[in-house]
């Protein structure tokens, strides 16, 4: 079995530019061969004109050499609002895997609540790509904390990719850890942000560490909620992408975050919704499956509700659902744009 990829290196701003330059001009010339490399793991023979580019990426670790001439992905490298992401490829299914972009971080780059000076901790980092758009929008400090080294690593790579001094963008700090432990004590913010693992995932069993949220899928969000308000400045705010059970009509997340919030106002978007049996189909084989999915639907759980929350001071206390019909039709049309053949 091959060995996985190293996470991507980008040492200083030189190669950072070489490399952006490299992935920019990839996908101006062809975006069918970028996504064919980048998004569809196929080996790619470049021209005389792409071969610097190629190379460029190869001193960087997003791509390798193979024979014939050709150059194999090491990465996935997604393009949005701006911003060239690099994730793990799919081959690379170990726990501490790099979570591609899905519906969840188009959705959350694209609508999160992010002011010019606003200090922002971004707990679960992931590639970073939260983090880094929070930069992007004049947040003055920006701190990313995640258990996986994988992913930091990934994280500094992207962020070198994509942020500039020049610009005076703040870096992403990173830090290693669970949830809010490495942070001091003393630190405050005026937005966290947290797309959590949230899958259900039966008892005892291994899984990536970025989709892990044990039998119902909000072992982390019951962990996240009640600490939050402890970490906010004064008018501060928290938003969070995640993934809940309910059933046909209701999920279960909202109420949690009013519970976790009161006196704020938590605006719930529903953003997606499909039949639990999608997840069930995952873990037909695992031990304890039957007796997991039992207890599930039992409690009448027979949906996954897509929900991003925003909880802040402004306006009256209490649950608003907001409709985000034409903005989830913009962050489908990426999504595709993604990942058709």
């Amino acid at each position: 079995m091959a060995l996985p990829f190293p996470p991507p290196r980008i040492e200083g701003e030189a190669q950072a530019r070489e490399v952006r330059n490299a992935l920019e001009s990839l996908l101006a010339r062809s975006e069918d061969r970028f996504r064919s490399l980048f998004l569809h793991s196929a080996d790619l023979v470049p021209d005389a004109a792409e071969r610097p580019w190629l190379e460029a990426l190869a001193g960087a670790g997003c791509v390798k050499p193979v024979a014939g001439g050709g150059f194999q992905p090491c990465v996935r490298v997604f393009f949005l609002d701006g911003l060239l992401i690099a994730t793990d490829l799919l081959s690379h299914d170990d726990e501490d895997q790099v979570f591609s972009l899905m519906l969840e971080q188009v959705f959350m780059v694209r609508s999160m609540d992010v002011r010019k000076g606003d200090r922002v901790l971004e707990l679960c980092l992931g590639s970073g790509v939260n983090a880094i758009a929070a930069s992007r929008r004049g947040a003055a400090r920006v701190v990313g904390v995640d258990i996986s080294e994988r992913a930091l690593a990934f994280a500094a790579a992207n962020a070198a990719l994509n942020l500039s001094r020049e610009r005076g963008e703040a870096p992403v700090e990173r830090l290693r850890g669970n949830l809010f432990e490495p942070l001091p004590p003393d630190e405050r913010f005026d937005v966290v942000l947290i797309n959590p693992p949230f899958e259900p995932v039966p008892p005892d069993t291994r899984y990536y560490l970025h989709s892990h949220g044990g039998e119902d899928g909000l072992d982390v969000v019951r962990i996240v909620l009640p600490q939050v308000q402890g970490w906010l400045r004064p008018g501060g705010r928290f938003e969070m992408y995640t993934c809940t059970l309910g059933d046909e009509d209701s999920e279960r997340v909202s109420e949690l975050v009013v519970a976790a919030f009161p006196g704020f106002r938590v605006e719930v978007n529903r953003v997606d919704r499909f039949p639990l049996t999608e997840v069930f189909e995952r873990f037909t084989d695992r031990p304890g499956y039957a007796a997991w999915r039992g207890r599930l639907t039992a409690q009448g759980l027979t949906y996954v509700w897509g929900v991003y929350v925003r909880a802040h001071r402004d306006g009256p206390p209490g649950l608003a659902l907001v409709d985000v019909a034409a903005e989830l039709r913009a962050c489908d049309a990426l999504v595709t744009r993604w990942t058709k053949p």
